[in-house]
């Protein structure tokens, strides 16, 4: 009975969630679409796959002598930790071996490309685990960094301007980047709010800016100029 009376009472709390759900379209379409948006970018950043940080290498002395290589990732399911004196929250992945002996003639460079080629499918199956916190431990003379990828980003230079009619009102809010380094729209990763917007390109460009005045972000429209490498974002005011 108690089981019964357990999946009734969560039935119940979807079908009262898609009632809210459809409420709210009719009645705030807006506020709706702003959900509804939220939740798929939400969803995105916490299926993303690991990205590789860098790779260490140590040497196995029992029951086998052989090399180990240790793929350090940054991964959004992670949280990091609340302060530098917590315990360092860690997610483990699968153990694989290889008996190929080339394998321990490659490069760091040439380890580290190949570890960057496997397929995030793949990726995400095998460093899925349980989330343990355990304080990160440090044997002197037994860790060798052979590599690292990460990149600092640099801010990209940009204007941003309040455009206004001619009874001196504020309409909307232009923000123009130059992106020298960027061939394609693709590659840019654009956020907005009503209080700022964020422009990403991995490994390149950072830029996050307050607007100087709140805006509707579900007006913004973007075009991003090829030739020019530039983009050109536009926002009304409200």
């Amino acid at each position: 009975m108690s089981s019964t009376g357990g999946t009734e009472g969560v039935l119940q709390q979807v079908n009262q969630f898609w009632s809210m759900l459809d409420d709210l379209s009719q009645n705030d379409p807006a506020a709706y679409r702003r959900f509804i948006h939220k939740q798929m970018e939400e969803g995105a950043e916490l299926m993303a796959p690991p990205e590789l940080d860098s790779s260490l290498c140590t040497e196995i002395l029992e029951p086998n002598k052989g090399l180990l290589y240790i793929n350090i990732c940054s991964w959004k399911r992670v949280p990091a930790p609340q302060d530098p004196s917590k315990p360092l929250p860690l997610c483990a992945g699968k153990l694989e071996t290889d008996t190929d002996e080339s394998q321990a003639s490659q490069t760091p460079a040439a380890l580290l490309q190949q570890i960057c080629s496997l397929r995030s499918e793949k990726q995400d199956v095998e460093l899925e685990a349980q989330i343990i916190s355990r304080p990160a431990e440090h044997k002197k003379d037994l860790i060798q960094v052979i590599s690292t990828t990460f990149v600092q980003p640099q801010k990209p230079e940009y204007q941003l301007r309040v455009k206004i009619d001619t009874a001196g009102v504020p309409r909307s809010v232009e923000l123009t980047v130059e992106l020298p380094k960027v061939c394609s729209v693709s590659e840019c990763q654009l956020r907005i709010s009503k209080d700022d917007v964020l422009l990403e390109v991995e490994d390149v460009y950072f830029l996050l800016l307050e607007f100087p005045k709140t805006v509707n972000e579900d007006t913004a429209s973007a075009i991003f100029n090829k030739k020019k490498r530039r983009l050109a974002l536009t926002v009304d005011v409200l």
